[in-house]
């Protein structure tokens, strides 16, 4: 068994704990990476199971992928009350299967009641690395151009694009003239990234 699992199920730990044991064990190597899979499948929907992911994604392989991917997806698509985060830890493992799953939260599941799932799957998909996907991510980030509120981390997607994309101009003008400030960390991201080789005058 995986040491986190100790503290994982003694009801007595605490939120905050929890969150600093994940963190310290995403940087220690372990074979018991399956107990943390199993811990996450028996309870999925427990906010907690977030720090399994946390492990998992970033010491896993396609193994605990394809048990996480057996239970918790169907069609496509995720299990109802599995947490969204899923969808980054596919991304992470560069799980193949799930990429069918990632393009449709990241790039056609728009609507505000979209964003979570829309925001792990656009984390997701930028550490997938896709590629040929340019033009459909342009497509995808236009439908936020004029917008005051939309799916918050879908302009993200533009670090999939080359630096200097001339994308990076609508997408400033949108941000200047229409998105409300508590909405525009993706267009943040995305014109840090598309701006990051720009000749200094």
């Amino acid at each position: 068994m995986h040491p986190f699992l100790k503290a994982y199920h003694n009801p007595a730990t605490t939120y905050e704990t929890l969150e600093q044991l994940a963190q310290e064990y995403k940087a220690i190597p372990s074979t018991e990476l399956a107990s943390l899979v199993t811990a996450f499948i028996e309870d999925y929907a427990r906010a907690e199971a977030y720090f399994l992911l946390q492990i998992i994604q970033e010491q896993g392989s396609k193994t605990e992928a394809e048990l996480l991917f057996k239970a918790c997806v169907v069609n496509h698509r995720l299990k109802e009350k599995v947490s969204a985060q899923l969808l980054e830890t596919f991304g992470k493992l560069k799980y193949e299967p799930a990429f069918k799953m990632l393009y449709h939260y990241a790039l056609e599941a728009l609507e505000p009641k979209d964003y979570f799932t829309n925001m792990y799957a656009v984390f997701g998909l930028i550490a997938y690395q896709p590629k040929g996907l340019e033009q459909d991510i342009k497509k995808a980030i236009t439908t936020t151009f004029g917008q005051t509120f939309f799916c918050e981390y879908l302009p993200a997607l533009a670090l999939l694009l080359p630096p200097n994309d001339a994308i990076a101009q609508p997408i400033y003008e949108s941000y200047i003239n229409h998105c409300a400030e508590d909405c525009s960390a993706g267009y943040k991201m995305a014109l840090e990234h598309l701006e990051q080789n720009k000749t200094k005058k």
